[in-house]
């Protein structure tokens, strides 16, 4: 379903997009580069979805990411790796 989802919405034209809400959409696994375009992204709420798999890069102005209710069972410590502005996590 995400991956429908992000084939047909163009996100390279929100480069200035600060907040994006993806709550309760099915979403199963996040790939790195869906949000590559996203350099402005600061909060990013990915909750109540069942995320296995997670990776996540170009990201660098993140500072919120909130993973309630997902499926996720093991966050490697490389995941934060490039998510060097990082200061509230919720899982």
């Amino acid at each position: 379903a995400f991956n429908q989802i992000f084939q047909n919405i163009s996100i390279k034209n929100l480069s200035n997009l600060n907040k994006l809400t993806l709550t309760n959409n099915e979403i199963k696994k996040i790939e790195r580069n869906y949000f590559k375009n996203l350099s402005t992204l600061k909060i990013l709420y990915l909750s109540s979805n069942p995320i296995d798999t997670i990776e996540l890069e170009n990201l660098p102005s993140l500072n919120e990411l909130q993973l309630v209710g997902c499926n996720l069972k093991i966050i490697d410590i490389f995941f934060f790796k490039n998510l060097i502005n990082l200061e509230k996590l919720v899982i």
